[in-house]
């Protein structure tokens, strides 16, 4: 074993002995789990979800307005009396002159008052920030949905490509087996001086290299773990092995024109963004209303009391004065800022409209471009199979012609290369299907 080839497997030993040390605290995790507890875990989706309570707290304070408005009011004061009539006296005092004023005490006064408020008529206001709150709300309540979407999408990306990585790794394995065969082969055949000594080199170099190859597939496989860890929001020092395999299996026929009509009824984004537009409609409303009277119902109750003694100044409280009347409020001019608010409102709800017919036309795309992806894969997925099966039969053949010295350890590490960049692209194609089939279930608006 020459220098390099030790420290390739001083390499490996201490990568296999950190995976048993992962392996203690390992998670089998099938995908329907793992969007479990992304939705529960993820920061985003609680974020999404405070959104929704604000909203709820906004329909509320519109709501406030519908109702009367009652506050009680309380007030209390201290005045000067007077006690006995006179004039002021003045006298003098080491060069100082004093005033003497007439004898004074003070008075507490203290008041009481209810005051109702109602609203009768506002131009449309509440009836606009009514339905516009209510809209947000709704328009909350479905931007949960795209963030929750969108995170299932991200989850089952992750996870089929962290399986992707976990089937290369066990590929890289099997052929780093296969040149170690092909390894101890070549130094029989040497001993027995059935080949030259370059041809075990030769087969030693392609150890290394497959060795080298498998340390940086199992590299990229702890990235993509960790970057499903990190949506599932999970401890790090957690492992993860994904259970499901790829489907293998014949997909039903996509009927394009179908999905594309799925897609326009169910995806949450546009559903959004209808709620939005009913906000600004309600804004328009709101805005409008400056252009009409406002009319309120007012009443107030008041009783008042004075005494020497605060406490007794609170008993003593009678009746003063009530009053019940309408109050009428009509804007005669206000700068054009009523004008400039409606042109706002409407501005902001034509671009509301754009906004949904450009995210239609987003769909369309999404969905056209899913499908065909989709098609794709399964072409690849039949056409890698049956070229896997063929590079296998030729792999045996060749192994079997090198244990009989018909051929060299290179013409069957070409055939082994060649069984190998087989079963990747037959990996690739299994694992990008999943993908694109996942992506085609979100463009529908099917998530799960």
């Amino acid at each position: 074993m020459n220098e390099k080839t030790g420290q390739v497997v001083i390499i490996l030993l201490i990568v296999f002995s950190l995976q048993r040390g992962w392996a203690e605290e390992t998670m089998n995790l099938s995908l329907d789990k793992a969007i479990e507890i992304a939705l529960e875990n993820n920061l985003n989706i609680k974020q999404a979800q405070e959104t929704i309570t604000i909203g709820e707290a906004k329909v509320g304070k519109v709501k406030s307005e519908w109702y009367p408005n009652l506050t009680l009011g309380l007030g209390s004061g201290c005045n000067e009396i007077l006690n006995l009539p006179g004039e002021s006296q003045t006298f003098e005092f080491l060069g100082q002159t004093y005033e003497i004023k007439p004898p004074l005490s003070f008075q507490w006064s203290n008041t009481l008052s209810l005051r109702l408020t109602q609203n009768i008529y506002t131009g449309g206001r509440l009836r606009g920030s009514s339905k516009g709150v209510r809209a947000e709300f709704e328009a909350r309540r479905k931007g949960y949905e795209v963030v929750k979407n969108n995170l299932i999408l991200q989850v089952k990306k992750a996870y089929w490509e962290l399986a992707r990585a976990d089937l290369l790794v066990r590929l890289s394995g099997e052929t780093v087996d296969h040149h170690r065969q092909i390894l101890e082969l070549a130094g029989l055949r040497l001993s027995q001086g059935t080949i030259a000594p370059i041809e075990v080199e030769q087969a030693r170099v392609n150890l290394v290299n497959e060795e080298d190859n498998l340390i940086q597939t199992q590299n990229r496989r702890r990235e993509l773990e960790d970057e499903l860890k990190a949506l599932l929001e999970i401890e790090f020092e957690a492992g993860i092995v994904p259970i499901d395999e790829p489907s293998s299996s014949a997909s039903p026929r996509i009927d394009i024109d179908e999905a594309i009509n799925n897609g326009l009824k169910r995806r949450v984004e546009l559903l959004k963004l209808r709620k939005e537009l009913q906000a600004g409609e309600g804004a328009l409303m709101v805005a409008r209303s400056g252009r009409y009277p406002h009319l309120a119902l007012r009443a107030s109750y008041n009783w008042a009391g004075s005494n020497k003694n605060y406490k007794d100044a609170w008993k003593d409280l009678k009746e003063s004065s009530w009053e019940v009347g309408l109050s009428l409020s009509y804007s005669i001019f206000d700068g054009h800022l009523t004008k400039n608010k409606i042109k706002e409102a409407e501005s902001n709800l034509k671009i509301a409209e754009y906004a949904l017919l450009k995210k239609e036309k987003e769909i369309v795309k999404e969905i056209r471009n899913a499908c065909s992806k989709l098609i794709l894969s399964r072409r690849r997925i039949e056409k890698t199979g049956k070229n896997v099966d063929l590079a296998e039969e030729n792999s045996r053949i060749a192994r079997l012609q090198f244990k009989m010295g018909a051929i060299t350890s290179n013409e069957v590490n070409n055939y082994q290369v060649v069984l190998s960049q087989a079963r990747t692209k037959h990996i690739e194609a299994l694992i990008d299907y999943e993908i694109a089939r996942a992506e085609l279930e979100w463009a529908m608006g099917e998530t799960r």
